[in-house]
C-alpha cells in the first residue's frame, strides 16, 4: 500500500533490493529528530504526511517503522536504513502508534537516540476506541458489536496496559489510557522533549496544531496543503455504550491532565 505521497506505509513493502542498498549505507544515514509515538486511530497518518511536505522535514521511508517494538532485535544498521543520509541537511521523523501502547518501547528508543524529542497526539479516547473498533470491524477482525466488545472488556477490568504482543491487536480501553502510556516516555525523554497535542483540535484546525509542532521543532511556521488521511467513513455509536465508555474514562482523563496540563478540547 502506497499513500498519495508515494511512500511505503509498512517496511515489509520495500523492495529488497531497495532495503539491502539502504542498509549497506546504513552508518552514512541519520537517526531521527523526531518520534511520533502515537496515540493510535488519533490522526498520526494526517500528521506525519503533513510534515513530510515541510521542507525541513524529511520522513522516515515508511510510515510505522516499529522498530521499539516490533523489530528491536533487527538491530540499530536496519533501523538507521530508513532515514536519509548525514548530509541532507534536514530534520528527520518517524510515525509509528504502537510505541505508546509497548511496555519497554520508551527505554529502548532512549538508549539508541537520545537526543531525540517524543510527539504524542491524543484524541477523545471515548471517539477512539469507536473509530479502533470499526476499523477493526472493516478489516474483518472483529465481528462483535461495538457494544458487547466494550462489555467484554469491562467485564475483565482493568484491562492488561501493555500485556499485548507484538503484532497482536491493541485492546479498545487500553489504547485510551494515555497518562500511563506517556509515562514511561515522560521519564526517559524529560518532559520538555515531549510534546502532546490534541488531535481533536487537530482536525478542526490542522494549521494552529502543525503550528505547535513547528513551534517545538525550531522550523519556520509554513501553511501546507492538510487534507484527513486514514479517516474512517461516518457512522454512529449506540449512545449506551459510549456512556460506558465516557464513565470508563474519567479517572484516566484526570489522571491525563494532571501529567500534560494540556487543556484537551474533549476533556
Amino acid at each position: 500500500m502506497t499513500t498519495q505521497l508515494g511512500k511505503s506505509l509498512r517496511p515489509e513493502t520495500f523492495p529488497y533490493a531497495r532495503r539491502l542498498v539502504r542498509r549497506s549505507t546504513s552508518l552514512l544515514r541519520r537517526l531521527p529528530d523526531f518520534l511520533v509515538i502515537g496515540g493510535m486511530r488519533s490522526g498520526t497518518s494526517s500528521f506525519f504526511y503533513w510534515l513530510s511536505e515541510h521542507p525541513e522535514m524529511t520522513a522516515s521511508n515508511a510510515k510505522e517503522v516499529h522498530f521499539f517494538d516490533w523489530h528491536f532485535d533487527r538491530g540499530e544498521a536496519w533501523y538507521r536504513a530508513f532515514f536519509p543520509l548525514r548530509s541532507k541537511a534536514t530534520k528527520t521523523f518517524e510515525a509509528t502508534p504502537s510505541y505508546m501502547t509497548y511496555l519497554g518501547a520508551a527505554e529502548r528508543a532512549s538508549s539508541v537516540v537520545p537526543q531525540a524529542r517524543i510527539v504524542a497526539l491524543l484524541r477523545d479516547p471515548v471517539e477512539r476506541a469507536w473509530s479502533h473498533f470499526r476499523l477493526r470491524r472493516a478489516t474483518d477482525r472483529d465481528h462483535r458489536d461495538f457494544g458487547e466488545a466494550i462489555r467484554t472488556e469491562l467485564a475483565a477490568e482493568p484491562p492488561a496496559l501493555f500485556e499485548h504482543r507484538p503484532g497482536q491487536g491493541i485492546p479498545y480501553l487500553v489504547g485510551g489510557m494515555y497518562a500511563q502510556q506517556l509515562e514511561p516516555w515522560i521519564a526517559a525523554f524529560g518532559s520538555d522533549n515531549v510534546l502532546v497535542l490534541d488531535a481533536d483540535a487537530m482536525f478542526s484546525d490542522p494549521g494552529s496544531t502543525i503550528a505547535q509542532f513547528e513551534d517545538f521543532a525550531g522550523i519556520r511556521r509554513l501553511e501546507l496543503p492538510k487534507s484527513i488521511e486514514n479517516a474512517a467513513p461516518p457512522d454512529t455509536p449506540d449512545a449506551e455504550t459510549m456512556e460506558l465508555l465516557a464513565d470508563f474514562y474519567q479517572e484516566p482523563n484526570r489522571h491525563l491532565a494532571r501529567l500534560t496540563d494540556v487543556e484537551f478540547s474533549w476533556l
